[in-house]
């Protein structure tokens, strides 16, 4: 899981680390036996086989004594200091890079300002989450407007088809989006002007074996959404979901964009004449997705990635 990282945006050619053991490409929790944990005299035979024989690293950090081994095989060793050093600068890195996983998305000097705004966004938090809770679906979006809740619309939202009696009022048409915040479904809903039923999954481990999710109909409209939030983060990974929209709300005036994608054709779905697999229509979809947000696209949608990162890891 850190090798793919270390090579794309730290530029490094070769990884090596302590690996776990698998059983029928599952992970049992377990260092692998074959090597260990790569530690002391370990690291310096990983090392060598990098490497190879009669060749010396020119430089090696370490950060204990146990390093000494494999620190002793470079040209150069250098022991890293526990005091805290400077981060390298986003500018310096071979490809931008963020992490994140909070509510906050402050700089020190703007810590004092949230402070004093936490009260009033609290109760502006409860008021906004009142009225879409109580107003009728075609008057949230000006009413979010009123409260300073923006809610961008671009592109043609397709309008209601009528479901053939033959389908027993089944079908209609798939939005298939991807995800910001736990709020995507409201606010495509407020853009639509009319409630959508919603689908997620990655609620528990049994769902993301069940993924991707069978649908009843070949009409696919790709949805980009977009988020804007300048003091609250409202999503997170490790926190309590549930008060994911509740941050989001917190902000002075935060930004939803809606962007409506043009219908898949019948060739690209799985029912048309294409045939295409589930899995093919989930890339294609996310492909359009990624494109229309500039974002980088591996061309491979959850279970795809995962089943990638299990082949070659063990």
């Amino acid at each position: 899981m850190a090798e793919p990282f270390l090579r794309d945006y730290l530029g490094a050619d070769t990884v090596a680390g302590t690996e776990l053991a698998a059983w029928r490409g599952r992970a049992t929790g377990m260092v692998d036996a074959r090597r260990g944990v790569l530690v002391g005299e370990r690291k310096a035979e990983a090392v060598r086989e990098m490497v190879g024989d009669g060749e010396m690293p020119d430089i090696g950090l370490g950060g204990r004594r146990s390093d000494y081994a494999f620190m002793s095989l470079c040209k150069e060793a250098y022991l890293v200091p526990r005091d805290p050093v400077e981060a390298v600068p986003a500018d310096k890195l071979p490809r931008p890079v963020i992490f994140h996983d909070g509510r906050l998305r402050l700089r020190s000097l703007a810590a004092p300002l949230a402070v004093a705004w936490f009260p009033v966004g609290f109760l502006l938090a409860c008021v906004r989450i009142a009225v879409g809770a109580l107003l009728p679906m075609p008057w949230l979006r000006r009413a979010f407007g009123a409260l300073g809740v923006c809610v961008v619309l671009r592109g043609a939202a397709p309008a209601p088809a009528p479901m053939p009696p033959s389908t027993g009022g089944r079908g209609g048409v798939l939005f298939a989006s991807n995800h910001r915040t736990l709020l995507d479904a409201v606010f495509l809903s407020v853009a639509l002007g009319r409630p959508v039923v919603t689908i997620t999954y990655s609620v528990s481990r049994l769902s993301e074996l069940l993924s991707p999710i069978r649908t009843l109909t070949d009409d696919i409209v790709p949805v980009a959404t977009e988020c804007w939030m300048s003091m609250f983060h409202g999503t997170t990974a490790r926190g309590c979901k549930a008060m994911d929209p509740f941050y989001f709300f917190m902000n002075p005036f935060p930004e939803y964009t809606v962007t409506f994608l043009d219908k898949l054709p019948a060739e690209l779905t799985c029912g048309g004449s294409g045939g295409k697999s589930s899995h093919d229509v989930a890339n294609h979809v996310q492909k359009l997705i990624a494109s229309t947000l500039s974002y980088e696209c591996t061309s491979l949608t959850r279970r795809d990635k995962y089943q990638h990162w299990w082949r070659n890891a063990f």
